[in-house]
């Protein structure tokens, strides 16, 4: 059986880097007497690229947020200022708590940043990679929710702000901007 030797490691992954000669050469079978071979070669070779993401979320915190969503018998009143349960803000909440788990479960080196908007317009959370900042500005909102008019406009330009912004942003990294609101703007 003969020895292949890898190619340097890439510093950022620790992965090993293999070039089109590495891999076409032959390989011994990976479950010895399942084949009458012993080795084989690779008819293809297939890359895959991994990137890097920024990503900025801007959501809506205006009164229509507030409302009930899917189940108006579950929108109940919640503590004093506190948002109602069974709203969209909550549901919006819980979306997000969703998202951020599916990104930190990820392979890949994702920052995300949040931005919010009704009658004002937030930069709530600067990006990082730990997202416990976006879900605490998140509850900070739920506990006192304040609502007020739907300024769209606003928040995508402080989103857009956020993400290409070259002290915050990584050049590098695709950017995303995932703006969520139930309405149309109505102030702004």
């Amino acid at each position: 059986m003969e020895v292949y030797r890898c190619e340097e490691l890439d510093t950022k992954r620790q992965w090993p880097r293999l070039d089109a000669a590495w891999l076409l050469l032959r390989l011994p079978f990976p479950v010895p007497g399942l084949s009458l071979a012993d080795d084989y070669t690779p008819e293809a070779i297939a890359v895959s690229t991994q990137t890097d993401r920024d990503v900025i979320l801007v959501l809506d915190r205006s009164g229509s947020m507030n409302e009930f969503s899917s189940d108006p018998a579950a929108w109940t009143a919640a503590g004093p200022g506190e948002a109602f349960h069974g709203s969209r803000w909550r549901e919006l909440v819980s979306a997000v708590d969703v998202f951020l788990q599916v990104l930190d479960d990820s392979p890949l080196a994702e920052q995300v940043g949040l931005a919010t908007f009704s009658n004002w317009t937030n930069e709530d959370q600067m990006m990082s990679s730990d997202y416990t900042g976006i879900q605490a500005s998140m509850d900070g909102y739920t506990q006192a929710f304040t609502g007020g008019y739907t300024e769209i406009g606003e928040g995508i330009y402080v989103g857009i702000d956020l993400l290409i912004d070259p002290a915050r942003a990584r050049p590098f990294a695709s950017k995303t901007l995932i703006v969520m609101t139930d309405g149309i703007e109505n102030t702004g």
